[in-house]
């Protein structure tokens, strides 16, 4: 974690160390209180940033994590794997509570609309899926590219407008 001054100076202040293999993706707390990541160990994991203190280390990935995407008030976490599969997490109870077959091999890309109850996943089938979560289930496939999804970004007051970049060139 770095600290960045008025200057835009930076100073490393924090080194979160736990995983077993390359860390992948970082993801602040709407809250800004905590930071959850990713690695090629197959978990993500919730930090404080203020005791230094891992919180939680989420197990349920059979593959290497990349996107990680908090819930607007911060009670979900949805993470995606190499495998294709988007997972949900309560961050209240610390478990797992659905999983998706997001896409055919690797999501790269996981965001929350500001609905709260509906995430897009990106992948390397060159489509975005939107993803219902109170109907657990895909509810819009969008044929976003010609190459990988790489990252999908939503309007933040109501999602009415999503951008995606991919290995196409395209935005």
């Amino acid at each position: 974690l770095w600290t960045l001054n008025q200057e835009y100076e930076s100073q490393k202040s924090i080194i979160f160390r736990g995983h077993e293999d390359r860390a992948n993706y970082v993801e602040f707390h709407p809250m800004g209180t905590y930071i959850a990541s990713s690695s090629h160990d197959e978990t993500w994991r919730l930090w404080d940033i203020e005791t230094q203190k891992e919180l939680n280390c989420q197990e349920g990935h059979v593959a290497a994590v990349y996107p990680l995407s908090f819930q607007s008030d911060g009670a979900l976490l949805a993470s995606g794997d190499l495998n294709g599969v988007a997972a949900l997490w309560d961050l209240r109870v610390g478990k797992n509570i659905q999983s998706f077959v997001a896409h055919r091999r690797k999501c790269l890309s996981i965001k929350f609309l500001p609905n709260c109850h509906q995430f897009a996943t990106g992948g390397d089938d060159n489509q975005i899926r939107i993803w219902d979560i109170r109907k657990n289930k895909c509810v819009h496939i969008v044929p976003a590219h010609l190459r990988l999804v790489s990252g999908i970004e939503f309007e933040p007051e109501e999602g009415k407008f999503m951008m995606s970049t991919s290995y196409d060139g395209r935005c």
